[in-house]
């Protein structure tokens, strides 16, 4: 059984990591308990019910999944795996138990603190025990093909509940109404002003011209495009764009993403989480003043 230990980043970090702990968990035949997945597990079919977040999913719990369940749960499990990791538990060693940790540097420097689930390491690891305890932010299936190969059981999984999924279908009904191709645009602001020095943190009129360009590379197919952002959008830096601004929650707007056509954004999980799990072609603007190309456009 692997056990996910920590909390690691926020919910699209930790979407890619859980994804690829399942990845391998499946080619290696262990089970994964994730209860430090609590407070995202509401919004998906393979945790909503489960207050341990195990996978395979969908399970349900004994106990109901409520949120101060979730947490207890979780706390009760911190403070057991705390008291295993001692380097002289007799339990731990009695349990076959491996406690392995990631790096903690940002996943956009690929940095060596990324651990590979699908090394010769790992495989020997998950052979020769009963639990594996997983705590960081960068645990990556880096060498295999583990992850497309079962990427159909994994994006089931990892369905929106019922009512995500029906704002995600009024946000692409009607933007179908005004248009034949769907691009949504991610415009990640606020905290990516300090994010790495502000690097990724482009104007409005920026996006709008980005936007124009990739017009211009659809010519003849009428795109349409859908914006989302982590702060409010001044639509007047998008006028005559056909544009529509949606004003939905993260997971609203994540999923509405995922259903797109077309993707462009900075480089971030959560524009990359959408292009993954809705298969589609993705372009991230690490230079503004760059124009797209279809061949730019890539998934994941």
């Amino acid at each position: 059984m692997i056990i996910v230990g920590d909390k690691a980043n926020n919910l699209c970090n930790r979407l890619f990591v859980y994804r690829d702990i399942i990845a391998a968990s499946i080619e290696l035949n262990h089970q994964v308990v994730n209860p430090f997945f609590e407070e995202y597990a509401k919004y998906f079919i393979g945790t909503r019910n489960d207050i341990l977040c195990r996978f395979p999913g969908p399970q349900q719990s004994l106990i109901s999944p409520t949120p101060l369940g979730r947490k207890i749960a979780r706390k009760l499990i911190h403070k057991a795996l705390t008291m295993l990791r001692h380097p002289d538990s007799f339990l731990a060693r009695s349990l076959k138990m491996a406690f392995i940790s990631s790096g903690y540097e940002t996943t956009l420097t690929n940095a060596s603190g990324e651990y590979d689930l699908g090394s010769k390491d790992f495989r020997e690891i998950a052979k020769s025990n009963n639990l594996i305890v997983l705590t960081g932010p960068l645990f990556r299936v880096k060498t295999q093909d583990w992850v497309q190969k079962n990427a159909r059981t994994i994006r089931d999984y990892f369905e929106p509940v019922a009512p995500i999924r029906s704002t995600v279908d009024r946000n692409i009904h009607y933007a179908r109404q005004r248009g034949s191709m769907i691009v949504g645009v991610h415009i990640r602001r606020g905290d990516y002003k300090f994010f790495v020095n502000g690097r990724f943190f482009y104007s409005h009129d920026q996006y709008a011209a980005i936007i124009r360009n990739v017009r211009n590379m659809l010519e003849g197919q009428s795109p349409v495009f859908i914006l989302t952002s982590n702060e409010p959008i001044p639509e007047i830096h998008y006028y005559g764009l056909n544009a529509i601004a949606v004003n939905c929650s993260p997971m609203e707007d994540l999923y509405t993403l995922s259903n797109c056509d077309y993707l462009i954004g900075p480089p971030s999980t959560f524009s990359a989480w959408a292009s993954f799990y809705g298969s589609v072609p993705r372009y991230t603007i690490s230079d503004p003043q760059q124009k797209p190309l279809i061949g730019d456009f890539r998934i994941g």
